[in-house]
């Protein structure tokens, strides 16, 4: 390893806290086909004009179909069975025991092909999640050993030195691969998964989407058509704010990061994947018109 450099301590403290935000109830049921999707847009209307629509979030979701990317999804045959997923939360438990109460009866009245397997829902309470900044002049810290009996507690000094500064985020200047070949002008339709792996994962309520090229052409190539607008245009009914493309050219590699994608985040958030854990795999379903270069780089 070489290269590596430091920077000094910062004047804020990363404080991850957790509070209470209501209450939320989840039920599962399956069903079968022919016609499964319609099937499942009838039972979702069926609850919603049982147990009606005020709550503060609700959703249905089809897993096994599209369930975890939404409109990002590719079309695919309809499946033969799927997972009907139904989700609540309010800050009224009884809201919540209604539905729960109401869920199972579907299992003689709705459509044909429908199986409960996930029992009643259990109605939970919801905890959000709120990271923030603290001046580290107010947070105190000791560390404590315990041996032979005795405990013996140390306190950790959590003021800056008089020569600290707060550290200041530096954006690496990305560069064309060094050594890359002219764009070929020729070009083939393929995959983002083609040229790069992905991997992903959650921030409260924001997800992070790392993006690694394969080779230094991939990187170079992707630089240009990569931006956060395309990846947010990508997941459009899934990101809620904007998505912004950090740069690691050391890495051949880009983070973007997906604010207010993940309905919450948690326990708070209603989604079937609410850690945001396979957006990843679906951006690298995104299809894109690659270089003939670019491909024989990765060894495509």
């Amino acid at each position: 390893m070489s290269g590596a450099r430091g920077a000094p301590a910062p004047a804020t403290l990363k404080v991850s806290m957790v509070y209470r935000h209501g209450y939320r109830a989840v039920g599962t049921v399956l069903i079968s086909g022919p016609n499964v999707i319609a099937k499942g847009e009838r039972l979702a209307e069926m609850v919603w004009h049982r147990v009606g629509t005020d709550f503060a979030d609700r959703r249905t979701d089809f897993i096994g179909f599209n369930a975890c990317w939404g409109g990002a999804a590719a079309a695919e045959p309809e499946p033969n069975e799927i997972v009907f997923s139904i989700a609540v939360a309010d800050g009224d438990r009884s809201k919540l025991q209604h539905f729960a109460k109401h869920l199972l009866g579907f299992a003689l009245q709705g459509p044909p092909g429908l199986g409960v397997f996930g029992g009643r829902p259990e109605v939970q309470e919801a905890f959000g999640f709120w990271p923030a900044l603290v001046p580290r002049e107010l947070v105190t810290a000791a560390v404590s050993v315990v041996g032979d009996g005795h405990q013996h507690t140390s306190e950790v000094p959590m003021r800056l030195p008089a020569a600290g500064r707060p550290a200041q985020t530096v954006e690496p200047a990305a560069t064309p691969a060094e050594g890359a070949p002219s764009r070929s002008t020729r070009v083939q339709r393929a995959r983002l998964g083609t040229i790069a792996y992905a991997r992903s994962g959650d921030k409260g309520d924001h997800a992070n989407i790392g993006v690694a090229a394969r080779s230094p052409e991939a990187y170079a190539f992707l630089r240009e058509v990569l931006s956060g607008q395309r990846v947010r245009a990508f997941f459009r009914d899934l990101v809620g704010g904007r998505v912004v493309r950090y740069e690691l050219p050391n890495l051949l590699a880009f983070n973007f990061l997906l604010h207010n994608a993940l309905g919450g985040g948690g326990t708070l958030s209603l989604r079937v994947d609410h850690q945001g854990k396979t957006l990843a795999q679906g951006l690298l379903t995104m299809e894109l018109d690659v270089p003939d270069d670019v491909l024989v780089s990765v060894g495509a």
